[in-house]
């Protein structure tokens, strides 16, 4: 269980992200999203790591499984590979000449599937030993729970772990009733749009905080989650027109990537001219020949 007083931040916190099984996840998007919270706020510093340590007691998260067992990951496997993983990027970094020691916090993006259906786990730690991963399993991620998007979904699991890091009695802070806040627990998956959207910590999370000295987190965790600071797809420089030329458009997709209707909404926001009437002739060509090929009906040479 963590300290009831849990260590005050100075300084950014580092946390390393890595990915596994996300191939349906538009993850040059997800990776520029993620490392753009470091321009944004000052409590946590990002870093993307990579997932190719061999023999990783984590492996099972990189199959296309579903009904992966939490609580022998969380309490066995996990720790197992924290140990070995910051062993590992030491020897890495050793070969390249490199000086800086591992992150002590790691986030496991995945699209692996807990069998019952949490989507998120890390192990307990003590201040006196801070280091611990918490993993972040999405498979189960459904297109009704749009919106938000899958993306905004994990930058909010990402602030919420991120903050139990630093404050490990805050993943006590965990409550039933849905309020929209970050600690709501969400026994229904589709409810965990409110937390996403709403962005908000309730007087009992902020109490926790600032009863751990992290009153600058507190004030600091709504403005990040309401997302003001994405801009506009009509803006090229905000993070959501950059977002935007990475083929994710935070307005307008609902699933893992964007369905071809969704593309021509993208187009049609972005160009209303030339490029529009050009997806609307392909469209309009596959459907008459899909008409043709369904009625029997051959085109003449």
């Amino acid at each position: 269980m963590g300290s009831d007083t849990d260590a005050t931040a100075t300084s950014a916190q580092r946390i390393g992200i890595l990915f596994s099984n996300t191939e349906r996840l538009q993850v040059p998007a997800l990776r520029y999203l993620l490392l753009e919270l470091n321009s944004v706020q000052k409590h946590f510093e990002y870093e993307l790591l990579p997932n190719d340590m061999p023999e990783s007691p984590l492996e099972v998260l990189n199959n296309d499984l579903r009904g992966i067992e939490r609580i022998h990951l969380r309490d066995f496997e996990a720790p197992k590979f924290l140990i070995a993983y910051k062993e590992y990027l030491r020897n890495v970094s050793s070969r390249h000449g490199l000086q800086e020691e591992p992150p002590n916090f790691f986030i496991f993006i995945t699209m692996a599937t807990f069998i019952d259906n949490y989507y998120s786990t890390s192990p307990e730690f003590e201040l006196t030993d801070p280091n611990s991963i918490a993993i972040l399993a999405l498979g189960n991620w459904e297109r009704e729970m749009a919106p938000p998007s899958i993306l905004e979904c994990i930058l909010t699991m990402t602030i919420q772990v991120s903050t139990e890091f630093v404050s490990p009695s805050f993943r006590h802070s965990i409550h039933l009733g849905t309020k929209g806040c970050i600690c709501d627990f969400n026994a229904n998956p589709k409810d965990t749009k409110f937390k996403v959207l709403n962005g908000y910590l309730c007087t009992s999370c902020r109490a926790v905080l600032v009863k751990n000295g992290l009153s600058d987190l507190a004030d600091d965790i709504p403005r990040i989650l309401s997302k003001g600071w994405l801009g506009t797809r009509s803006d090229p420089g905000s993070a959501a027109g950059i977002l935007a030329h990475l083929k994710y458009d935070l307005f307008v997709t609902k699933d893992l990537s964007p369905t071809l209707w969704e593309r021509f909404q993208k187009t049609l926001a972005e160009d209303g001219t030339k490029e529009v009437l050009d997806l609307v002739g392909k469209i309009i060509l596959a459907l008459v020949l899909l008409y043709l090929s369904l009625h029997g009906i051959k085109l003449k040479q």
